[in-house]
């Protein structure tokens, strides 16, 4: 057989495979959520080193090849800056943090990024909070995109760390009010974000789920948890002694289908290691989640 009989058998032999993965992800869309800490430099004292980090982590974002990114803590400005550099060619659609006022160094942290374009359809400030949450403007942030032909709603937000049950309440309800204000027949609304709430709470769990109107779902593969004092050395007590180490999942990726079911859905947990300091290899003290939802 001449050699170009062989191309030609090649051809024939890759065609078929290349066209299937072409059409199968032409129905998947991918989204990833992370808190990445990158709190204001001035807090030196907790060691986190906000800059250090924020010239690596666009890697592994980058690496994951999702269609949207939601991150979480974007507070410290330098920060902000570095990561829009190093992510702009691959997201060049950006919209946040949320609640960033001119002239100040506040947010509430939250960023959509993604590879199409979006359009924002609105933003909230949380009404309630407590402790050091009222520094920052902690609120929700909602965009509308098209991926692969599917027209879609993402919400990023970051609730309140701790304090009673009813600042939690109040915030869920606050975003529940914002999609149910731009809810569109037929267009799933997805629902990302650190939500600081326990997968294990018996109240505040099943609140979230049925305020939101939203459905979650199971973890695949080897983690389970994206707050992990066990392994995660960013973790404030990490390799302390504790009964009860926090190990759960507060991180969330929820899908509100408003008539618009999807024909699969995949969620998986990613920890992302690099080291960056002496005592330190986790680039966060949450892992990542990353959700696929297929059409």
């Amino acid at each position: 057989m001449n050699a170009r009989l062989v191309l030609i058998a090649l051809a024939l032999v890759l065609l078929p495979a290349t066209a299937h993965c072409q059409a199968g992800d032409t129905g998947t869309i991918r989204i990833m959520t992370w808190n990445i800490k990158m709190l204001p430099r001035i807090l030196h004292y907790i060691h986190h080193k906000p800059v250090e980090r924020a010239r690596i982590l666009p890697r592994c974002i980058i690496a994951e090849s999702a269609d949207i990114v939601l991150l979480q803590e974007v507070f410290d400005d330098r920060c902000y800056r570095i990561l829009k550099r190093k992510l702009k060619k691959t997201y060049p659609y950006m919209l946040g943090p949320v609640n960033k006022q001119a002239g100040t160094i506040f947010s509430g942290g939250a960023m959509i990024l993604s590879k199409t374009p979006l359009k924002k359809l609105g933003q909230i400030r949380f009404s309630s909070c407590s402790g050091n949450d009222c520094w920052a403007h902690k609120g929700a942030l909602l965009a509308a995109t098209t991926i692969h032909g599917h027209k879609i709603q993402v919400m990023n937000t970051h609730l309140q760390a701790g304090g009673v049950p009813r600042i939690h309440i109040d915030q869920f309800t606050q975003m529940a009010d914002m999609l149910q204000r731009h809810t569109e027949q037929d267009v799933p609304q997805i629902l990302g974000g650190d939500y600081n709430t326990f997968r294990t709470d018996t109240v505040l769990y099943p609140a979230m789920v049925d305020i939101l109107k939203a459905e979650d779902g199971p973890i695949s593969g080897d983690m389970h948890y994206t707050s992990d004092d066990v392994v995660c050395d960013m973790s404030e007590n990490y390799c302390k002694v504790l009964l009860h180490p926090e190990q759960d999942i507060i991180d969330y990726l929820l899908y509100r289908a408003n008539g618009h079911p999807y024909r699969d859905v995949y969620r998986h947990i990613m920890r992302y290691t690099t080291p960056w300091d002496l005592d330190h290899q986790d680039l966060s003290d949450h892992m990542t989640l990353i959700m696929e939802v297929k059409f």
